[in-house]
């Protein structure tokens, strides 16, 4: 959101200056427009028109639905704000807000998942929410603003049970690259920094990311991630499982090398430290690479290759992903899977038979986690979701 845009928003929604919207007015006006239409053409357009008007009116009648909309925001704001000064070199004067807006089409998609994240009873739970935009176009922007969202909300409406691990964002292999992880960084410093600011969120548990990768990409153990990095620091090559996946700091873009990677002093988790004096990141960055930390410290978001899950079922301590061994914290309510049309063939067979225990695991309550996906095409959309996922698909925006 613009910084024009933020200000508009806190004059008509729930800030001092402003007298609010009359949301339940607008939302019965337009939702009788739609009544009015005629045409099957329009039948999907209006469907996420209704999804949208019914976002408002949570956003309205939901305190921590709001807050935590106008975190995530605040969050994404900074995100891009802090992108463009590290593009334009760091100049003195700082991030600049000004011109930062979102495009139209992620805003929407993100109001129309609103109700199917806050409300785990809602029809939309069952639903593929199936973000269909050109590749480059901005989707990965619009699920992480849905992401940090998922993770403000479940924290301001849980308290301490709403840490733990709150979504999975899944890649095949070949997309898992290091600046999409770079970029779930910078979102997560992001959502840190504003939670440590924050009177109702400040004393939980840090907002933080883990990389389950396979093992030529990150390390599986601490032991592996040790030798990697005496090699590291000694100028050798580490081509498979090298834990240095981030080079710069997702906050301050300090240039990272094997010395800002280490073994805590007992062993038990791989510290990365940004360094520089001025960074709030300086001596611990809120980050994970390496597949045993992942599993001890529940990360708030995981980035994980689809291909990894598939063997979920050889690895014991793979369960911790869904936090069944955090007690009173439900486990993940957010699945994201990126480039869906990639997952077919051999992959979309086994991911077929895997999806069915991530969905039994992310299950609270009888309701399963919000899935929601990214594609460049829609062939076969519909069949592909029912496949994978038994579920149908609702797609934004329709073709």
């Amino acid at each position: 959101m613009s910084a024009e845009g933020q200000d508009a928003t806190n004059q008509q929604g729930k800030g001092e200056e402003g007298e609010g919207l009359r949301w339940e007015a607008a939302s019965q006006a337009a939702i009788q427009v739609i009544r009015n239409r005629s045409g099957q053409g329009q039948l999907a357009a209006e469907e996420e028109i209704l999804e949208e008007l019914l976002a408002l009116g949570l956003l309205e009648e939901d305190t921590d639905a709001w807050e935590a909309f106008r975190l995530a925001n605040q969050a994404m704001l900074v995100v891009r704000s802090r992108t463009d000064w590290h593009r334009r070199g760091r100049p003195a004067a700082g991030p600049s807000e000004v011109g930062q807006s979102w495009r139209p089409f992620q805003l929407g998609f993100i109001l129309m998942c609103l109700r199917g994240i806050a409300e785990p009873g809602h029809v939309d739970r069952s639903v593929v929410d199936l973000l269909w935009f050109p590749t480059g176009g901005g989707k990965t922007e619009a699920y992480l603003g849905l992401i940090a969202f998922t993770l403000f909300y479940r924290r301001l409406r849980r308290g301490a049970d709403g840490a733990g691990v709150t979504a999975l964002m899944r890649y095949t292999l070949r997309l898992l690259t290091v600046q999409q992880f770079e970029r779930a960084a910078a979102l997560i410093c992001a959502c840190e920094v504003l939670r440590r600011a924050h009177p109702r969120l400040a004393s939980g548990a840090p907002v933080s990311l883990g990389l389950w990768g396979g093992g030529d990409g990150t390390p599986n153990d601490r032991q592996k991630a040790e030798l990697a990095l005496v090699k590291i620091r000694v100028g050798l090559d580490v081509p498979t499982g090298n834990p240095v996946q981030l080079r710069q700091c997702p906050w301050c873009a300090n240039e990272l090398d094997g010395r800002n990677y280490f073994l805590r002093s007992d062993k038990k988790r791989l510290v990365v430290a940004c360094r520089s004096d001025d960074c709030p990141f300086r001596d611990d960055l809120p980050i994970f690479v390496v597949d045993d930390d992942v599993y001890d410290f529940h990360p708030t978001l995981i980035v994980a290759t689809a291909d990894k899950f598939a063997g979920i079922a050889w690895r014991e301590q793979a369960h911790r992903l869904f936090n069944i061994d955090l007690h009173g914290t439900p486990p993940p309510e957010l699945i994201i899977q990126d480039e869906l049309h990639l997952i077919s063939g051999p992959l979309g067979t086994l991911a077929g038979l895997y999806e069915a225990a991530i969905d039994i695991a992310s299950r609270s309550a009888g309701q399963s986690a919000k899935v929601v996906a990214s594609t460049a095409t829609i062939r076969r959309a519909d069949d592909q979701s029912k496949a994978l996922f038994a579920r149908d698909v609702l797609q934004f925006p329709p073709a």
